[in-house]
């Protein structure tokens, strides 16, 4: 298994999640950095710099 990269960056998680959920539909797996701290804490989107999308850096060609 390869190193995780990230793919794109997001403020917003309903964008995120729509990112998620359609390199999903294609097969690639990927995990949403931050997903739960500013789901606590959405007033720290701007501190912490987002929603990251992660994926394994064998895909990444393929997910960008």
């Amino acid at each position: 298994m390869g190193n995780l990269v990230e793919v794109a960056r997001f403020s917003d998680p309903e964008e995120a999640f729509c990112a998620r959920g359609y390199l999903l539909s294609l097969g690639i797996d990927s995990i949403i950095h931050n997903e739960f701290h500013l789901n606590m804490e959405p007033y720290l989107r701007i501190a912490l710099g987002g929603y990251g999308l992660l994926i394994v850096d064998d895909r990444e060609e393929e997910a960008r």
